[in-house]
């Protein structure tokens, strides 16, 4: 008997026969290839966000120096950059943070604003800022606003605002001259930016230094000749040396963990619904033990029985992929609108990956025929004499076979979990989620072994009150357990993820608190906005003569450099830590400890430091400063957790030795 259009026709109408049946695999189909689709989508509109940011913060630059210590660089060293060999240009940039002066109309206290002070005659070589030509400097102080912030406070094209500064008032007040769309220049200042010249800046916050210098190269020499120019010249003050590569790669390792987390959370999705379109189809063919046994009977061979299981797999594969990809459309779309930013890279928009379609459609489409070859197998298995009994029954291996077959489907769903997996370095090894998988499925493949005894221990409240139907229904849970392991499954899986996810965002709230708690001294944090003097925030200071202030602690962060690696430091008063109880020791004496701070020569590490660099109690760690005699640190303690930095958590050193 050939393959006839018959049978196609028999494949259809039992899909429609079965029609709740069908729309359940479908919405199996459509969950696990949606969430994949929109952590494709989501991923992939955080690498082309990334590309972007690196665009608007260097430009086209070929090269960028960015001031190590806080003083920044000086003038001196940035003529001694325009001065090396294969320099075409240098744009200097300062960037601080501040408050505009209240208005007599608008709130007392504002959101801070991040002030770009600029060139105007050599940085629109390198950087595209509308009206950077419209800046005038002291005398008659011009300045660009992003369009967020206009809109925040009412401003407008000729509106005066005042930087808080050390400047006086009318030095430091401003005219608007132009407004820059969006967010402004500036990715990291919430839409806040006031873009000025820098001899206005140095009226505003006093003689500051260059936060950084952007470089454009000849076109005869290259970014390494360049690069060994400025090593060799630059040797006064120190400084980080970077490429539009350097910077990218930085910023996908601050987006690496979260690009991470989705496809492991789309790739255990896919799991969830292969266990479902597996356990549905499964369901199918044991239901229909007679129907393809009159098949059989009447002709249809082995191989057009297994053909009219694998027809309705490919039919729901391809509908339930397409509506899988329209859903993820909208989670991607969810997703970007609700985060709009990973780390220090805010995101463009929905971005619509080909790659991404063609992937979730391959893989729903062959994670849906991988989870039916078993089904349509032991259908295309079933005797002809099946259609005589009164009570068509599997072979016992059938139930084996099925939990068998399972290792196949989760070897598809690994093989488009590891596809769909990150590129980048930062986002680790898809093991994980491969670990992930392994966990779920074996304790699937366990469960028909403890069917019965579990469904005995949930049976008893019910026995109580419903004896029969509670043996009844046991009877059910176990009279056929491969059955019963796929559901249970499935319903394990999904569950395990729920309180996976639950609880990732409990430990994330609890860190976040704990951090306040155990680290942060005292009850309220006082920032300024520009650098203070010691004896401004010290027990003298103006703060603690406010009253009911009890003890005022002062904290400087800072850049420290230990064996060509930057890192975020703090110095703060040993004896206030100690008197307020604060920091967790994993390591190390806490009395001794603190006030080795304060005699000096002492450091003490967050875990996370002393992990990343090897470090442990007792070591030694020397510091370099440009041409400063080296200074040696001896570890006297491991915490917990420490203050935070720009990248990582700071190491604590006492004010002497800051």
């Amino acid at each position: 008997m050939p393959w006839s259009s018959g049978l196609t026709g028999l494949a259809w109408r039992s899909l429609w026969a079965r029609r709740a049946r069908s729309v359940l695999t479908l919405a199996g189909i459509a969950l696990g290839v949606g969430v994949l689709f929109a952590a494709l989508a989501t991923n992939d509109g955080i690498d082309r966000s990334v590309d972007r940011t690196v665009r608007d913060l260097i430009g086209r630059a070929d090269l960028r120096v960015s001031a190590f210590a806080e003083g920044g660089l000086s003038d001196a060293t940035l003529a001694t950059i325009r001065g090396a060999p294969g320099v075409a240009l240098a744009a200097p940039r300062i960037e601080r943070r501040t408050f505009l002066a209240p208005t007599a109309s608008g709130p007392a206290v504002q959101p801070p604003v991040t002030v770009l002070a600029i060139d105007p005659a050599a940085d629109p070589a390198i950087h595209d800022i509308a009206g950077a030509a419209e800046l005038r400097g002291p005398g008659t102080p011009t300045a660009l606003v992003s369009e967020r912030l206009a809109t925040a406070d009412g401003l407008a094209v000729g509106s005066r605002i005042t930087l808080q500064g050390l400047g006086d008032t009318a030095a430091s007040t401003v005219t608007i001259a132009g407004i820059l769309p969006g967010s402004g220049p500036l990715f990291d200042a919430a839409g806040r930016t006031v873009v000025v010249t820098i001899d206005e800046a140095r009226v505003v916050f006093g003689p500051i230094g260059l936060s950084r210098v952007d470089i454009a190269i000849d076109g005869g020499t290259t970014a390494d000749a360049v690069t060994a120019a400025l090593e060799k010249s630059l040797t006064t003050e120190p400084y980080v040396l970077t490429g539009p590569a350097d910077i990218a790669a930085s910023l996908r390792a601050s987006t690496g963990a979260f690009q991470a987390l989705t496809s492991l959370l789309a790739a255990v999705a896919l799991f969830v619904g292969a266990f479902l379109i597996f356990n549905t189809l499964s369901m199918t063919v044991s239901e229909r033990i007679r129907e393809v046994g009159l098949l059989r009977a009447a002709g249809a061979t082995r191989r057009q029985v297994a053909g009219i299981v694998l027809v309705q797999a490919l039919v729901l594969g391809v509908v339930g992929s397409a509506i899988g990809i329209a859903i993820g459309f909208g989670l991607a779309a969810v997703m970007v609108g609700y985060v709009r930013g990973i780390a220090s890279v805010p995101l463009d928009g929905l971005s619509v990956p080909p790659f991404g379609i063609v992937l979730a459609l391959v893989v729903g489409v062959a994670v849906t025929i991988a989870a039916a070859l078993e089904p349509a197998i032991r259908a295309g298995r079933v005797s002809p004499i099946e259609a005589l009994r009164s009570r068509p029954t599997e072979a016992a291996a059938g139930g084996r076979a099925r939990l068998r077959w399972l290792i196949v489907v989760f070897a598809v769903v690994a093989v488009g979990g590891s596809l769909a997996w990150p590129g980048s370095a930062s986002a680790g090894s898809p093991l994980r989620s491969l670990v992930v998988y392994a966990i779920l499925l074996g304790a699937t493949v366990i469960s028909p072994f403890v069917l019965a005894p579990l469904a005995r221990i949930a049976g008893i409240p019910f026995a109580w009150i419903l004896r029969t139907e509670e043996r009844l229904a046991r009877g059910a849970v176990i009279r056929d357990p491969s059955r019963t392991a796929l559901t249970v499954g499935a319903l394990l899986v999904g569950l395990a993820m729920v309180v996976a996810v639950g609880d990732v965002a409990q430990n994330a709230r609890l860190a976040a608190n704990a951090w306040l708690v155990d680290v942060v001294p005292g009850d309220e944090i006082v920032t300024s906005i520009v650098p203070a003097a010691i004896d401004e925030s010290g027990p003298g200071s103006t703060l603690a003569a406010v009253p009911g202030v009890a003890r005022v602690t002062p904290i400087a962060t800072f850049d420290a450099a230990y064996q060509g690696i930057r890192l975020d430091a703090a110095a703060i008063a040993g004896q206030d830590l100690l008197a307020d109880g604060r920091l967790t020791f994993v390591a190390g004496d806490r009395t001794s400890a603190l006030t080795g701070l304060d005699a000096g020569g002492t450091v003490i590490l967050p875990r996370s430091q002393a992990t990343r660099l090897g470090l442990g109690l007792g070591a030694t760690m020397r510091f370099t400063v440009g041409a400063a005699t080296p200074a040696d640190l001896r570890v006297a303690g491991i915490v917990e957790r420490t203050l935070p930095g720009k990248a990582g958590e700071t190491i604590l050193v006492g004010w002497k030795d800051a």
